[in-house]
């Protein structure tokens, strides 16, 4: 209609010109958008890998003070020890022998 040269030519070259501004500043703030909304994921992520890891910590830290838990880890401890000196005083018996 325009190369035509139809009556209100200018007119409408006026409205495809602010056609095309609105539809930039559009695609714009779409952009802007997406981009936030990629930034709240990551953080979101974030957060529930900190909980998730919150939750393993408090359940080990329990496990870790329970008394039964620490009996067994000096029994642990104190038979490494008994291993220990009976290879020690063995090697030192063979090599008295």
């Amino acid at each position: 209609m325009v190369r035509d040269g139809h009556f209100k030519k200018s007119s409408i070259e006026k409205n495809i010109i602010e056609l095309d501004q609105k539809i930039e500043n559009l695609r714009e703030k779409n952009l802007t958008r997406v981009e936030e909304l990629q930034a709240s994921k990551k953080c979101y992520l974030l957060i529930r890998k900190m909980n998730e890891l919150r939750s393993w910590m408090k359940e080990k830290l329990h496990v870790a003070l329970d008394e039964s838990y620490l009996d067994l880890v000096r029994l642990l401890f104190y038979q490494l020890e008994l291993e220990s000196t009976y290879y020690n005083s063995k090697n030192l018996f063979e090599n008295i022998i």
